[in-house]
């Protein structure tokens, strides 16, 4: 826990193509919700639910996938740094509707910063 939030020893390639991929998802997600909400008449508590879960799920996936890569037990540095590509487009265009945009970057960060926990190797007891 020595490292945590520290970028000695990063692979910066690797953090690259983190903050890349949760950019692109935020994004798309993003482009998704306003076609939704603009083409038809959609219920916006299942919208706002599956942002969240979307917001968090994908950030998950990505932090523990590139951590993995990496190896080298730095994984909750690549899960929050990571995820700070997709807390800028949802703080770009939700971040100005209140609570919601900030609970949805959290919820990001949180994403980010439990996939890459997820990645790091435990120690056997016994």
């Amino acid at each position: 826990m020595r490292q945590f939030l520290n970028l000695k020893g990063i692979n910066w390639w690797l953090l690259a193509s983190a903050v890349g991929l949760n950019f692109i998802w935020s994004a798309a997600v993003l482009f998704a919700v306003a076609f939704l909400l603009g083409t038809q008449e959609v219920y916006a508590g299942g919208i706002q639910v599956g942002m969240l879960l979307a917001c968090f799920g994908l950030p998950f996936l990505i932090a523990w996938l590139i951590a993995a890569m990496a190896g080298d037990s730095l994984g909750p540095n690549y899960g929050i740094y990571g995820s700070l590509g997709a807390v800028a487009p949802i703080l770009f265009v939700i971040g100005q509707s209140g609570i919601f945009g900030l609970i949805l970057a959290a919820t990001a960060l949180l994403g980010g910063l439990n996939g890459g926990l997820l990645s790091m190797r435990r120690r056997r007891r016994g």
